[in-house]
């Protein structure tokens, strides 16, 4: 059983910034690719969020994603 992957967009309407994406679970249930990655002003960027591969099946795993700009 294949898990699939979701892609979440973050827009940035201001100046350029890098943006690190990350899991706050306490054992972090997705990976994120990529982990950072510059987002130009005015543009967007794809984040692929991807589940753990040793999560078991038809077990709910409670995640968040942060997005945090990088100063």
């Amino acid at each position: 059983l294949q898990k699939a992957s979701r892609s979440l967009v973050k827009n940035n309407s201001a100046q350029a910034v890098t943006v690190a994406a990350s899991s706050t679970g306490a054992a972090p249930a997705v990976t994120i690719d990529p982990s950072e990655q510059v987002i130009p002003a005015g543009e967007s960027a794809t984040f692929t969020v991807t589940p753990a591969e040793n999560l078991a099946t038809d077990t709910p795993y409670p995640d968040n994603i942060l997005f945090a700009d990088k100063k």
